[in-house]
């Protein structure tokens, strides 16, 4: 298979000054990252909270500038791109947020949410739009009904698949899936990884799913890159990795969840 996605070398750095009194002090998140991601696999990103994973995914998807690297998308550095063009290349590469994040509109209903995309990117009549919302609603499991709440109306399994219908309002090609189901019960992680399971296969889709979760991790993941302190220590298909790490921290981790 060819790689939808190339990372290479990528470092960036946090200034944090606490106080005006401090000295500022630089805080390295990411440190020369790289490796590929398959068409139509599910690379899975492990580590714990503060291992650069999340500030990965903002990079990959062109929400955060590194300072040295590139992300390649079909051979293509995304940091090269001018704006005006990352606007419809943007369509092809989409975010699914954790949803601690609240990334919805508290005040827009599931209607306006949706149409925000589909404005954007597909630029459709009005009377489209409306046809179309209602099919994102059915692939990921709500009735038409929905549309007029407001997200604080929703369950938070009904709120994280309102996330994910906007992230595939434009068709996309590739996604990154940040802590997609932290949030949620056990019952319900369940049901929204096997909805994105369908929708992987449904739409041809490749996933970069990050997570804290080596379970998830090796249930629904294809490959395996392990992050600590910012760095990649390891790397592989998923059954090798877990069966035979070659990585402390690796070894560690698999250990934790045993």
């Amino acid at each position: 298979m060819s790689n939808i996605i190339e990372i290479v070398n990528i470092s960036k750095e946090f200034i944090i000054q606490k106080t005006p009194f401090e000295k500022p002090s630089r805080i390295k998140a990411l440190n020369k990252i790289s490796f590929s991601i398959e068409s139509g696999s599910i690379f899975g990103l492990i580590g714990e909270s503060g291992s650069g994973k999340s500030t990965l995914g903002k990079i990959v998807t062109n929400l955060m500038m590194p300072d040295k690297g590139e992300v390649r998308f079909h051979g293509q550095n995304l940091f090269d791109i001018e704006e005006k063009e990352m606007r419809k290349l943007r369509k092809d590469i989409q975010i699914v947020f954790q949803m601690a994040q609240n990334p919805l509109d508290p005040k827009r209903s599931v209607e306006e949410l949706l149409s925000e995309p589909l404005n954007i990117h597909l630029k459709l009549q009005q009377s489209d739009i409306i046809i179309k919302i209602n099919e994102l609603l059915k692939q990921v499991g709500l009735d038409e009904v929905y549309k007029d709440k407001l997200p604080f109306q929703l369950s938070g399994g009904q709120r994280q698949r309102v996330i994910i219908a906007r992230a595939i309002a434009s068709n996309p090609k590739f996604l990154v899936l940040d802590e997609p189901v932290s949030a949620l019960d056990v019952s319900m992680q369940g049901q929204i990884m096997n909805l994105l399971i369908d929708l992987k296969k449904e739409m041809s889709l490749t996933y970069l799913f990050i997570t804290h979760d080596l379970y998830l991790a090796r249930k629904f993941c294809t490959h395996i890159g392990v992050m600590k302190d910012g760095e990649l220590v390891e790397i592989g298909k998923i059954d090798d990795v877990m069966n035979h790490p070659k990585n402390a921290y690796t070894q560690q981790l698999i250990n934790s969840f045993k």
